[in-house]
């Protein structure tokens, strides 16, 4: 019975110092196999934000070709173009080229090898598009077209509120054209494409910014719901004139502006040519009434420039030769 009892106490002893030695040790193996598997996780966390940032920078320039989860609207920042059908091509090069002295892009040529689109620039990122006629048109105005800072990421967002736009992923930031809930052109054009602004650079021509641009819609809660809804602007001004609903937005991210007008007699003849206008940007009103009296062609003749009215001292309203409404707006 003794020897049981020594055998007992001898053996308590012995597992006592046993765990007092092994369980510190076995703790800091447990630490150090964390401490490894840790180590390795935070190296995959490393490799896979490392991996992030390589396919974030190979397509800083082009937004990812897959669908986007949850598209939002670009940032607009501006007018970009406007385009405008022609009957009378060369008189009208004459007129944007020589009489208001903007300088033009090289001409676009058909397939036939003949000239049907020119473009005169309007600032740094803007220009005027003169289209040939191909048949006879009741209206000149053709389309107009917004900067954004990502014509892909455009793309998917109108595609996702029903608009229609091109079915494939837009490449190295083309243009594009979409359409409005009613089926009038807004092209996208993707700010990238143009280089930085040149501060000290004087274009030629005797205004330098479209601010505005004001067209007839044939719905007036379509024209809204796409412009306010959908693309974001802003409603600065509304007001009915003569039957007729104007309303003003303003862009996004810009303080250019688009004026909505509607007949509210549906059955009335739209007077396109004063209804659908552009308004640009010059220094001095009282300098644009003289260059505009003073300027010639290049073969000496004049223009003969109708209706050349100054609006509240601050505007110069006149038509080009195919009956388009300019507005100059001093800045």
């Amino acid at each position: 019975m003794w020897i049981l009892t020594e055998d007992c106490i001898f053996l308590n002893k012995l597992r006592s110092a046993i765990m007092n030695q092994l369980l510190p040790f076995l703790f800091c193996l447990l630490v150090m196999n964390s401490f490894a598997q840790g180590t390795k996780e935070i190296a995959q966390i490393n490799k896979d934000i490392g991996s992030t940032k390589i396919a974030a920078a190979a397509s800083n320039d082009e937004t990812s070709q897959s669908t986007l989860t949850n598209p939002h609207c670009a940032k607009i920042l501006g007018i970009a173009h406007l385009g405008y059908y022609s009957n009378n091509f060369e008189k009208e090069k004459q007129f944007y080229g020589e009489y208001l002295g903007f300088a033009s892009y090289p001409s676009r040529i058909d397939k036939n090898g003949v000239e049907d689109m020119i473009k005169y620039r309007i600032g740094n990122k803007q220009s005027v598009e003169l289209f040939t006629e191909k048949k006879s048109e009741d209206r000149r105005f053709y389309h107009y077209a917004v900067l954004v800072d990502n014509s892909e990421q455009m793309r998917q967002y109108l595609a996702s509120k029903g608009l229609k736009v091109p079915k494939d992923s837009i490449k190295n930031k083309s243009n594009y054209f979409a359409y409005d809930y009613n089926n009038m052109i807004c092209e996208i054009v993707d700010i990238r494409k143009f280089g930085p602004d040149k501060k000290d650079a004087q274009l030629p021509g005797i205004a330098s910014h479209i601010d505005c641009v004001g067209f007839v819609v044939p719905d007036m809660g379509k024209a809204l719901k796409f412009y306010i809804e959908v693309l974001g602007c802003k409603e600065i001004n509304r007001k009915i004139e003569k039957n007729i609903l104007k309303v003003m937005v303003q862009l996004q991210d810009s303080p250019d502006k688009i004026e909505l007008i509607e007949y509210q007699q549906k059955d009335a003849s739209p007077d396109y040519g004063f209804y659908d206008y552009y308004s640009i940007l010059v220094p001095s009103v009282t300098k644009a009434i003289n260059q505009l009296k003073n300027n010639k062609l290049k073969n000496g003749s004049e223009i003969d420039i109708q209706k050349l009215n100054v609006l509240n001292g601050k505007q110069i309203e006149f038509y080009d030769l195919n009956g388009t409404r300019i507005l100059l707006q001093e800045r």
